[in-house]
């Protein structure tokens, strides 16, 4: 009972990622566009939980026109937390990939969780890229995840 529940989920969730891709590929005018590695950027979003790190993801994605509309966490429509325990949590649990295209250059990136509990996600996405941002909260400056980032 329990695995078919946990398939249906995982389908539910496989299915609603493709639906954003297509709709991000028809946005794009369905051509697909082709960079040299010398173009390529991949970064890493790091820092403590809850500094603002997926937003500043949404908001590149929005700012590349990946997106037609920012999305935000608090509301639950975030496409970098499409997880259904991310959208109840209103936190990061995965790390999520995204991309856009910026004065000719594609930058990837991997928005990490903060949460100390989830941080071999981050681990992982260190190997993957060659550069970081590290996300401070304006308000709370330093904290003690910071500086584990």
């Amino acid at each position: 009972m329990l695995l078919s529940v946990l398939s249906g989920i995982v389908k539910n969730e496989l299915k609603n990622s493709l639906v954003r891709l297509v709709i991000l590929l028809a946005k794009k005018g369905g051509k697909k566009m082709s960079f040299s590695t010398q173009d390529i950027r991949n970064i890493v979003l790091l820092g403590h939980q809850s500094s603002g790190k997926t937003t500043l993801g949404q908001g590149i994605l929005y700012m590349t026109k990946s997106l037609t509309r920012l999305e935000r966490v608090d509301e639950g429509n975030s496409c970098l937390d499409f997880d259904a325990d991310e959208i109840e949590r209103k936190m990061s649990v995965l790390a999520s990939v995204g991309w856009g295209e910026w004065r000719k250059k594609k930058i990837n990136f991997i928005d990490t969780p903060g949460y100390d509990d989830f941080y071999g996600e981050l681990y992982s996405s260190l190997c993957a890229v060659e550069g970081a941002v590290l996300v401070v909260r304006a308000d709370g400056g330093v904290e003690g995840g910071t500086e584990k980032s």
